[in-house]
């Protein structure tokens, strides 16, 4: 092709046909000219393309993610209720009369109280994406404010896990200066181990204002956690829709 226009050109020239050459060099130009143009818009077309693509994997990878967080968390929700059932059985033993007080009943449920539930989100493919820039490159602006808001709630949502945590720490450790832990033990169905021949009696426990301080903080927080724990169950929920595989990136939702 290159050779059939220099000929073109070779020949105008010699037959003196100046403005027929500049023309044609001028019709030249704009061709190839053209020619550019259409293979840059390809290219770029291509990459938005592959972009798209890589896109919608992202998504997707985070809308798996985000799935099995939401069935952890609905699991332990189910479990801080329970745990927070058994302290409150505790504080009403508290009220009960002493005549009708069990120290076995005391004790296997103190050892229900002992088991603490946390939720443990997954964050590899937001810290990926983050980590890459790809975050703030999301087409969705709607997914990208829930995931913006999801990571600024998370961050609160540690603090009162924190309290939690500690309200537990708490707890377990004036227990460990103040109760038989191997009656507690004893009395839990994961361990097979005798009551201590030792003469100590938990139900004392029932008396001591103490004991009922850290369990009323450990209710309180455990109370907290459920709540903030609902909140963040809606906004998973929300960064589902939007990245479910019905929507296409960029689209207005």
């Amino acid at each position: 092709m290159i050779t059939l226009f220099r000929r073109i050109r070779e020949r105008l020239l010699a037959d003196g046909k100046i403005r027929t050459y500049l023309i044609y060099a001028i019709g030249e130009i704009l061709l190839v000219m053209i020619g550019i143009l259409l293979a840059l818009q390809v290219n770029n077309w291509n990459e938005n393309r592959i972009s798209m693509q890589e896109e919608q994997r992202i998504i997707s990878d985070l809308n798996s993610e985000f799935q099995q967080n939401l069935s952890d968390l609905d699991n332990d929700i189910d479990r801080l209720h329970s745990f927070k059932g058994s302290l409150e059985t505790m504080m009403e033993i508290m009220i009960e009369p002493e005549r009708v007080r069990s120290e076995n009943k005391l004790d296997s449920l103190i050892s229900f109280t002992l088991n603490t539930p946390t939720w443990n989100p997954s964050f590899f493919v937001i810290d990926d994406l983050k980590n890459a820039g790809g975050l703030a490159r999301l087409r969705d602006q709607k997914l990208k404010d829930a995931l913006f808001k999801w990571e600024r709630n998370y961050s609160n949502l540690m603090e009162i896990e924190k309290s939690y945590t500690d309200a537990s720490r708490n707890y377990i450790d004036y227990l460990s200066s103040a109760a038989s832990l191997r009656n507690i033990d004893a009395e839990s169905s994961e361990f097979d181990i005798d009551r201590s021949v030792l003469d100590i009696n938990n139900l004392r426990l029932l008396n001591d204002y103490r004991y009922e301080n850290y369990l009323d903080d450990f209710y309180i927080t455990a109370t907290q956690l459920i709540d903030a724990y609902k909140e963040v169950k809606e906004e998973i929920e929300m960064i589902l829709v939007l990245s479910s595989a019905d929507d296409e990136p960029g689209t207005n939702h």
